[in-house]
């Protein structure tokens, strides 16, 4: 899954914070200079967390979707999140570009429509791979709670080449980076690992650029925005603090069911199918049963040039991705996290006119299923659903029967008492 742009709905969140831009800097001088909450800065910092806290309709129900390509890099938003929402709101997913499908059953339209007490927390966006987010987990892992993530693996992660240096410099983090290198329960057998494949793909000088470094952003506005993040994430300490004491609540409470929303327990998964379907079959009119919108814009001004043409790709093979997948579930090991990858399907229409047999994509499926079982992880195997019409939005992207699907295993495990 190749595509560049970040997750959807993407904005900076700065945007959702009530306190303007000139308060934010004047508030960040009291408030972060060192890092810490200063006494003097306290009443400050009262006046802004109440100005500056996300509403509970409104922001905090925004964190686990609006995402990023600076956000995606640190772990404030997480911790924003899990400093103002209740226990057990979100599981924490990773992806990469299905993050951002278009379809209307994905999380970040779906849960938000529908469901009044859960959400996915969704972390990733086009050429995040098993690596970039083996340094997030060594980043987050001490954070998590519960102490479970969810890995969406595509198929097209591991083409022959793995994940390209190119690509790996625009999803690189060096706060994560660093978070891996200071993260006493990785060991240091699998920093070194994760640090040799990280040199052999973008060199040293990029790896030697870690937290500590300060790297240039593609926001010229995104100062403001970290601002209001720390600003923030300052607000939230002090309310925890206070709440200590019985002075505030420690979180803010779901809030109230808006219209069309229900508790997850009772919403009906049939029912939402059947409207999928229904979709879907509004939406799609090709061969690939996909989007008409994807077909006529990519697939149909190419359709000869691409019969065939991958019929000498073979995903089983020994790609660097699987060496990558390796580590992310080392991190995962070492650090104590439960970890369920999910399996995602190859458009077995597509596959088919384009010259990859089913009978070579079956062995993909088993290697995935090996990987699981030699880590003793959970798998949540979709490949069973390469003709299922409409679970796949377009070639290679969950779509308005997949996302469902995977919402559902990937809220079953991640809420699991």
């Amino acid at each position: 899954m190749s595509n560049p742009s970040p997750a959807s709905g993407a904005r900076s969140l700065g945007t959702r914070w009530l306190l303007g831009p000139p308060l934010a800097g004047l508030a960040a001088a009291a408030l972060v200079l060192g890092g810490t909450v200063s006494a003097p800065a306290q009443p400050l910092a009262r006046m802004t967390g109440s100005i500056l806290h996300p509403l509970p309709d409104q922001a905090v129900r925004s964190l686990p979707y609006n995402a990023s390509a600076d956000n995606l890099g640190t772990t404030q938003r997480y911790e924003l999140f899990r400093n103002t929402a209740p226990p057990g709101r979100a599981a924490y997913v990773m992806g990469s570009s299905e993050l951002s499908s278009p379809a209307p059953q994905s999380p970040s339209r779906f849960l938000v429509k529908h469901v009044s007490d859960a959400d996915l927390f969704l972390s990733g966006r086009g050429y995040v791979q098993s690596l970039p987010h083996a340094l997030e987990l060594a980043a987050v892992a001490p954070l998590l709670a519960p102490r479970r993530v969810t890995l969406i693996v595509s198929p097209q992660w591991f083409a022959p080449g793995g994940i390209s240096s190119s690509a790996m410099k625009e999803v690189y983090s060096p706060s994560f980076y660093q978070a891996l290198l200071d993260n006493p329960s990785v060991t240091d057998d699998t920093k070194d690992r994760i640090t040799a494949r990280l040199t052999d793909l973008m060199g040293p000088d990029w790896v030697r650029t870690t937290a500590r470094t300060t790297t240039p952003s593609r926001n010229p506005l995104q100062w403001l925005d970290d601002t209001a993040h720390r600003v923030s994430l300052a607000g939230a300490a002090l309310q925890l603090e206070l709440a200590s004491s019985g002075t505030l609540p420690a979180v803010f409470p779901d809030p109230p069911a808006r219209p069309g929303q229900v508790p997850l327990a009772e919403l009906d998964w049939d029912a939402a199918q059947k409207e999928a379907d229904t979709m879907g079959a509004a939406a799609s009119h090709n061969e690939f049963h996909i989007a008409d919108t994807y077909y006529t814009t990519y697939v149909e001004p190419n359709r000869e040039a691409a019969k065939g043409s991958l019929a000498g790709i073979d995903f089983a093979a020994d790609s660097p991705e699987w060496g990558d997948l390796d580590l992310f579930l080392q991190v995962a090991k070492e650090t104590g996290i439960e970890v369920m990858l999910v399996s995602v399907p190859m458009n077995g229409r597509w596959y088919d006119f384009t010259g990859y047999p089913v009978e070579r994509r079956a062995t993909y499926y088993d290697r995935v299923r090996k990987v699981a079982a030699d880590h003793h992880v959970e798998l949540a195997d979709f490949s069973s659903e390469e003709y299922t019409d409409y679970f796949l939005y377009d070639i290679m992207h969950l779509g308005w029967k997949g996302w469902l699907d995977v919402t559902r295993a990937c809220l079953d495990f991640g809420r699991r008492p």
